[in-house]
């Protein structure tokens, strides 16, 4: 019988254990079998057969045969069955079909003799109260064709049981204590403790495609020079509502018409080296919400010359439900407000994707497009030039029209161009309010420089001579 030596995550025996503790399984005392070099020791399958896994001087069997038959000559014979604790109904049916997934699925993660290792991958996750869409984020994250080597789900002060969710299926998990941090404290957090080469970011509601970590790999370790790449939500949201629908498909079609040479990160769907992460100095923490952060860490990125790959293939699917009220408030004060910040900061920060120059005609077109209709009420042939503008808009984003329209129809189109066009409105004004709010610091900054450059000389007073 031949037999196959496979890596497995370490994250795994975290499952095995909750599996045989459940009474999915059997756990055998190996004895001579203990860890080479400090490591934990290999998991190895033989066709057609279980898997064993083994940690120190233990292995997690949930086929007991499979033992037996590969290490009859290294293991006691004693065979010990673990009983069952008290636990829900579902726990263990959960675990054990999760274990199933991935032994069925053993064979096919490995790669063949003779080819380069996959690079170390870990994922990191941060939750505060993730709700039924952090559990599918989970389970979507087990049926990914390329396991992670680490997950880590750094729990920000979560008051539902995300902490106890993530623990089931495996996962390393950082409690943070209240009041809750942000999502850049805790990716941060995660950062720190992560061991692998590459850290994978994404969101509690978000379900990776099952090539998105493959991919993600595959971009970095073919590519020696890409230090961080991304992806993008895919057209199918999940959640129902003219809201959601409008704003992920909105999201997957600017990524899908962007550069892939991008100068910005996404951290919904996203890997970095870690090198370059920490290189970068990690997510800025002033963010106490979640706001652009991954933006701001790709601008830095691009100023320190690192290279970003955008890889449109890299998707996910985006669980959560929009309301308008949210979506004014994330667009407008997590997104629009501290981007214009970071645009007069540094210059150089990326113009693509939601900046690109489609984009920034249109907010112009739509300011005076709404000028010209107030202008019409004094001045009617202003209603004409209100017209062209409008005009003018629909053929800037004729492709994304029709876009929504291939999607979902010409019905959804009528009802989304009015909230595409708001968008352009309060993007601009966000934008115009920040710079003249800007514009007297800078002017004090300026002048504070120039006094330092050329400081005023005080005058000798004229010598007087005395006389007696």
């Amino acid at each position: 019988m031949g037999l196959a030596r496979l890596p497995i995550p370490p994250f795994l025996s975290t499952l095995l254990t909750h599996y045989c503790r459940n009474g999915g399984g059997w756990m055998y005392n190996l004895g001579s079998l203990g860890p080479q070099n400090g490591k934990p020791g290999p998991m190895y399958a033989a066709e057609g057969r279980p898997c064993v896994y083994r940690l120190g001087d233990r292995a997690f069997v949930w086929q007991g045969r499979a033992c037996a038959s590969i290490h009859s000559s290294e293991r006691t014979n004693e065979r010990k069955p673990i009983s069952r604790p008290s636990a829900s109904a579902s726990e263990p049916g959960l675990a054990r079909a999760t274990l199933a997934r991935l032994a069925a699925r053993a064979d096919l993660c490995r790669k063949p003799a003779g080819t380069e290792a996959l690079m170390k991958l870990t994922v990191i996750i941060p939750v505060h109260n993730g709700g039924a869409g952090f559990d599918r984020c989970l389970r979507g994250l087990m049926s990914s064709r390329t396991l992670p080597d680490e997950v880590i789900v750094v729990d920000d002060a979560s008051t539902d049981a995300s902490a106890e969710v993530a623990q089931r299926y495996g996962a390393e998990v950082v409690r943070l204590l209240p009041p809750p941090h942000g999502p850049a404290f805790a990716r941060n957090r995660g950062g720190e403790i992560a061991h692998a080469e590459v850290l994978f970011f994404t969101d509690a509601d978000v379900l990776l495609h099952p090539d998105a970590l493959g991919l993600a790999v595959e971009t970095l370790q073919r590519d020696t020079t890409i230090d961080a790449c991304f992806g993008s939500y895919d057209d199918m949201p999940a959640a129902e509502g003219l809201v959601s629908q409008y704003k992920n498909l909105l999201h997957h079609y600017v990524h899908q018409h962007g550069a892939e040479s991008a100068g910005t990160f996404w951290t919904a769907c996203g890997a970095i080296r870690k090198t370059a992460f920490q290189e970068a100095g990690g997510f800025s923490e002033a963010h106490k919400k979640p706001s652009i952060e991954d933006i701001e860490l790709g601008t830095r990125l691009r100023c320190q010359g690192k290279k970003i790959r955008l890889v449109k293939a890299m998707q996910a699917t985006h669980l959560k439900r929009w309301t308008f009220r949210e979506l004014l408030r994330s667009d407008i004060f997590r997104r629009a407000v501290p981007w214009s910040r970071v645009i007069l900061a540094e210059p150089r920060a990326s113009k693509d994707l939601n900046l690109n120059a489609s984009a920034r005609w249109s907010a112009a077109a739509v300011l005076a497009f709404i000028l010209a209709c107030i202008a019409g009420f004094f001045f009617p042939l202003f209603f004409i030039a209100a017209a062209a503008m409008a005009a003018s808009l629909f053929l800037l984003n004729f492709d994304l029209y029709r876009f929504f329209k291939q999607k979902r129809g010409w019905f959804f189109v009528v009802r989304v161009i009015p909230l595409h066009w708001f968008y352009f409105f309060y993007s601009a004004t966000t934008f115009a309010t920040v710079v003249a709010l800007a514009i007297p610091s800078r002017v004090l900054r300026r002048g504070t420089r120039a006094s330092h450059r050329n400081p005023t000389r005080l005058k000798k007073p004229p010598e007087t001579s005395r006389t007696g």
